[in-house]
């Protein structure tokens, strides 16, 4: 990302020795997925190491991702695409916050609209996917086919949601993810989409401050950590949702412009910047 579509207090990282030293400043990092330690097919290794590195000096690092999947499944994912466990102690999902959302309002029907890869949130949360005409909402957790579809692939099934007066809930409010060298649509997109014809819409995830606020809950309660002594910083490469809920949680970022080489921007927390 250019620098001029920054804040104007970022400040360039020079080196991935500066990267540690700037992590070491707080014991604890919330750290973006996508883009961050991982492309969409392979780890992001010079920042698992980095990581790594910051783990050993003692700092906490909890992932907190968009990804629709709940933590469980999205963990089997990062290990079985080889990121390194040592560099992270918990990890958070926008997924997993829809099914505990799903449980608390104890809707039964879901009309899934994205990939059956990611039917381990309706298994989690004890719903079934529904037909439209039977179904409380439409959950949805991206394209059935994000290699061919785009948004505007689904306004017909959409007219067909606003004649039911259906609600729909995001799972992740990310727009696009980078896949290898290539980028693909995400249920954000369709989620607005939707909302673009008038359907009302539930995002869950970043960059809500509740989401950084479940995955700081998760880093204390997993790390034994005091609430008191936690100070942190989140990293990421996303300017809608990385570096917007940083400020919304009150935070310093590192934000990360480039991967191959590692190129990052530090971004202390100013209250005067946009949310």
């Amino acid at each position: 990302m250019p620098a001029n579509l920054l804040p104007t207090n970022a400040k360039e990282v020079s080196s991935t020795l500066e990267t540690l030293q700037i992590l070491k400043r707080y014991n604890a990092a919330i750290v973006d997925v996508w883009g961050t330690i991982y492309d969409g097919l392979a780890p992001i290794s010079e920042m698992t190491d980095i990581l790594v590195q910051y783990r050993k000096s003692g700092g906490k690092v909890g992932l907190l991702s968009n990804s629709p999947k709940s933590n469980k499944a999205a963990l089997a994912r990062l290990l079985a695409k080889g990121v390194d466990r040592s560099s992270f102690d918990t990890i958070c999902t926008s997924g997993q916050m829809t099914i505990e959302w799903l449980k608390t309002t104890r809707i039964e029907r879901v009309f899934h609209l994205g990939p059956t890869s990611n039917n381990s949130v309706l298994d989690e949360a004890n719903v079934t996917n529904a037909k439209v005409e039977d179904a409380e909402i439409v959950l949805c957790s991206g394209l059935f086919d994000d290699k061919h579809e785009t948004p505007l692939s689904y306004d017909t099934l959409f007219n067909e949601f606003l004649k039911h007066k259906m609600r729909m809930v995001c799972s992740n409010p990310d727009l696009k993810a980078p896949k290898g060298d290539q980028t693909v649509c995400c249920a954000g997109a369709v989620a607005r989409r939707y909302g673009v014809l008038g359907g009302p819409v539930k995002f869950i995830g970043k960059p809500e401050k509740s989401a950084f606020q479940f995955s700081v809950q998760t880093l204390q309660h997993e790390t034994h950590e005091e609430a008191t002594t936690l100070s942190t910083i989140v990293v990421g490469d996303n300017r809608e949702t990385d570096l917007k809920g940083a400020a919304r949680l009150g935070s310093d970022c590192l934000f990360v412009a480039h991967y191959e080489p590692l190129k990052c921007w530090f971004i202390p927390y100013d209250p005067r910047n946009k949310t």
